[in-house]
């Protein structure tokens, strides 16, 4: 459930198995953490991501880092694996001052638009779907 397992990943992942979660966590090199399943290197990378269900990234932005979260690295997540991107990234790092604004407008269209959430529009939409032919057919023969 975490990606990087340096000092804000090892607390991360401590403090969700406290919680009840299973948690594996990923790094360069090998490292151990009472009670976290720990990979390391490009091949366990690839092992780690395919049994995790929520991702947790963490990591700092930097060449080394850059382009982590790609096509490639969501692929290998199983389907329905959920991300939670933590990490900072060049438009963070650049625009600091920015980004709170552009994170707080976020909050307000989605809260004015969207007032049940990203979900609760879906299911909007789905009812709309399901719904539609029904009424058209009772016209129709009414």
């Amino acid at each position: 459930m975490d990606n990087g397992s340096g000092t804000l990943g090892a607390h991360a992942a401590t403090t969700l198995r406290h919680l009840g979660f299973r948690v594996a966590g990923w790094s360069r090199s090998a490292k151990t953490i009472a009670g976290i399943q720990c990979f390391h290197g490009e091949h366990g990378f690839d092992a780690f991501l395919r049994q995790t269900d929520i991702l947790v990234c963490l990591l700092p932005l930097t060449p080394d880092t850059r382009g982590v979260l790609n096509a490639r690295t969501l692929g290998l997540l199983p389907r329905g694996a959920f991300l939670v991107n933590g990490a900072k990234s060049w438009l963070t790092v650049q625009f600091p001052e920015y980004w709170l604004f552009f994170l707080g407008a976020i909050f307000i269209a989605v809260t004015l638009f969207l007032p049940q959430g990203v979900v609760g529009a879906f299911k909007k939409l789905r009812r709309k779907d399901k719904t539609a032919p029904t009424a058209a057919a009772a016209e129709v023969s009414a």
